[in-house]
């Protein structure tokens, strides 16, 4: 028999009938509900913040902390009779569904059958219109309990024949879980979520055909247990959200959703080669904005030269709760190197990030700008790709002049020889697509940069 587990659940279902659903933060369409269990006080409700309405009454549920250790953003489900309800509607009983949940399980369900209810449509397993996503003991047993044989399952409106996969539930750990169902197949993904580590390339872990439509019923959703007194399946740990969307997810919508609850913080700048003392502009947007609070620091922190943050340096701080941009400084103190990587850090959520995947090249330089340089243009700024380079040196030497795109490849080198300390330059480039370009002068005192763009 199929057991449930509480967990985090987001739960995508497709309709064939005309109905209001709204798209996820991240852009997934079809949410038809969507529970954040963000709550500050007495827990008498459960609000859907996926602007559909389907608000719940609560008993016996209390506040608790997310997954990323902040205050009010879960609920805590006591293993007993905690549990909440949301009335039937139309919008909840589609032809395809996604089940999506992230929870932590503090304890397993030892009665009859021994599963753990995360969210159900039913009054019991295997009837028509019944979807749901729990955690059950891969054990063939009913009477026996195995906790260490936990894994997510779905309960659809008939009962399957197929093989779990490996993957088990431990207690005390966040985990982000996904079932989709199309009336064919049944799709699984487990993500264990860690607040340090950053998963890429999330799969199915497993995949069963079930050849049945879901139907339809007008039972009531339960949320941490069931209603058939026989099997219970009691939730005991802590929720952070829920939602219902009316289509089968992708991996890419699974990995999107991960990206959101995870916290994940995008980064992107243009220098991929570097001097010491260079000022770098780094960009950042939070995927998930809504975890920060007032006086929250995000900060830009700098590897040594192979890559490694065991002894990050910070090069660069704002304090703010949305997108922006840092303006950093590459210290003078710095090693020349080519393994540099950079990532950015907050203090609300207490998150670390991946770093931004692509190796930076610090040069050495004695001095900031070029002393024997001077009166350098170039223009036209933006240009389609060809510009006239001009200035003065007083220098005899020749300069080293390099342009580079925005991911650090070079695009173009030439030496250019002043004429009487006069240094004008046509320069042309058929080849380079629009967008942001540096190009780097060198002498023998120091180094100098332009920004320009390219507009084509």
């Amino acid at each position: 028999m199929n057991k449930f587990f509480l967990t985090y659940a987001i739960v995508l279902l497709t309709s064939v009938v005309t109905i209001a659903q709204t798209s996820y933060p991240t852009g997934i369409s079809g949410c038809i509900a969507r529970w954040d269990f963000t709550n500050s006080g007495t827990v008498t409700t459960l609000t859907d913040v996926s602007g559909n309405g389907n608000n719940g009454t609560t008993a016996n549920i209390t506040t608790g902390t997310g997954f990323r250790n902040l205050a009010n953003r879960a609920m805590s489900f006591n293993g007993t009779n905690s549990i909440a309800v949301v009335p039937h509607s139309t919008l909840l009983s589609p032809s395809n569904i996604s089940i999506v949940a992230l929870i932590k399980a503090s304890g397993f369900y030892n009665g009859n059958c021994q599963s753990n209810n995360i969210i159900y449509k039913s009054f019991s397993y295997h009837q028509s219109g019944c979807w749901a996503m729990n955690l059950t003991e891969d054990d063939g047993n009913c009477s026996i309990v195995s906790p260490s044989t936990i894994k997510l399952d779905f309960a659809g409106p008939i009962v399957g024949s197929y093989t779990f996969s490996t993957h088990t539930v431990d207690t005390g750990r966040w985990y982000m879980m996904t079932i989709t169902f199309d009336g064919a197949t049944v799709k699984r993904y487990m993500v264990p979520m860690i607040d340090t580590v950053y998963t890429t390339g999330i799969s199915t872990i497993s995949t069963n055909s079930l050849s049945t439509a879901l139907g339809t019923n007008t039972d009531d959703i339960r949320i941490g247990g069931t209603q058939n007194p026989p099997f219970r399946y009691w939730f005991n740990g802590t929720m952070d959200e829920i939602a219902l969307f009316n289509t089968v997810l992708t991996d890419a919508n699974v990995q999107s959703i991960y990206d959101y609850l995870w916290g994940l913080i995008n980064i992107n700048f243009n220098n991929r080669i570097l001097y010491r003392g260079d000022t770098l502009h780094v960009n950042y947007t939070p995927v998930n904005p809504t975890l920060y609070s007032t006086g929250n620091l995000f900060s830009i922190e700098l590897s040594n030269a192979s890559g490694s943050f065991a002894s990050p340096t910070v090069i660069g701080s704002l304090t703010s709760t949305v997108a922006g941009q840092i303006i950093c400084t590459i210290p003078t103190t710095v090693a020349p190197g080519t393994g540099y990587r950079i990532r950015i850090v907050s203090t609300n959520a207490a998150s670390r990030m991946p770093d931004n995947g692509v190796n930076i090249e610090i040069k050495p330089s004695s001095v900031s700008k070029i002393s024997s340089l001077y009166n350098i243009q170039l223009f036209p700024n933006p240009n389609n790709g060809s510009f006239i380079l001009t200035g003065n040196t007083a220098s005899a030497q020749p300069i080293q002049t390099e342009i580079y795109n925005a991911i650090g490849q070079l695009v173009y080198t030439k030496q250019l020889h002043p004429v009487n300390g006069a240094i004008k330059e046509n320069i042309i480039l058929p080849e380079v697509a629009s967008g942001i370009y540096l190009l780097r002068m060198y002498a023998a005192d120091g180094v100098n940069t332009i920004r320009f763009r390219v507009d084509k």
